[in-house]
């Protein structure tokens, strides 16, 4: 399929799947250096990071709270990647983003009811990105290892649950900042569109 043809069609698909209220797949493509639009310019993510393996499956979701992005690849490790819009949120509203270690426990404690999974571990790090919290969670004695950095009065959580994985705390770190640096906050205007209509690739 020609490239044109293949950013239509995964634009009318990410606008079909925002304006729905449950997520719906694209068909699974070849990982390419193709960059993901997240809603409102709030990121962009590099589809070709070094994570990430093979034929991509996405999913998406997106409200007035935030968004998010699911990403399954060839050997079945699940990306996924929450937008937390801090003003729009029932319950965390009051909050700020200039304080990540105040503001973590409580995103960890609706991840930990949001998947039944108990907290084993939580650390803070000094980043060239700003300061950002790394914790694992651990859910029918899986791991999901999860990353949060804070800016623009958004939270990002990026989540990693992968066959790969390992006990080994800086291998998951690494993993993790790599992911992380696929992450461009804020993303790039798209020209000619909304900034309200979320969802495009290039």
């Amino acid at each position: 399929m020609k490239l044109r043809a293949w950013t239509m069609l995964c634009c009318a698909i990410g606008l079909a799947a925002c304006q729905s209220k449950s997520p719906q797949a694209n068909q699974p493509q070849f990982l390419t250096q193709k960059i993901y639009h997240g809603p409102a310019q709030s990121y962009d993510f590099d589809l070709g990071s070094p994570v990430l393996r093979g034929e991509l499956k996405l999913e998406k979701a997106c409200s007035v709270a935030g968004s998010s992005l699911n990403i399954t690849d060839q050997i079945q490790q699940q990306v996924r990647i929450d937008t937390i819009n801090l003003h729009n949120h029932p319950q965390l509203g009051a909050l700020s983003d200039d304080n990540l270690k105040a503001l973590a426990p409580h995103i960890l404690k609706l991840y930990q009811t949001k998947y039944q999974a108990k907290l084993q571990s939580s650390k803070l790090y000094q980043h060239p990105a700003g300061d950002l919290v790394i914790a694992r969670l651990i859910r029918e004695q899986s791991p999901i290892d999860i990353l949060i950095v804070a800016k623009h009065q958004y939270t990002y959580i990026l989540q990693l649950s992968s066959p790969l994985q390992t006990d080994n705390e800086e291998t998951v770190r690494q993993r993790l900042i790599t992911l992380l640096e696929s992450l461009k906050i804020p993303g790039k205007a798209i020209s000619g569109a909304d900034s309200n209509l979320p969802i495009s690739f290039d």
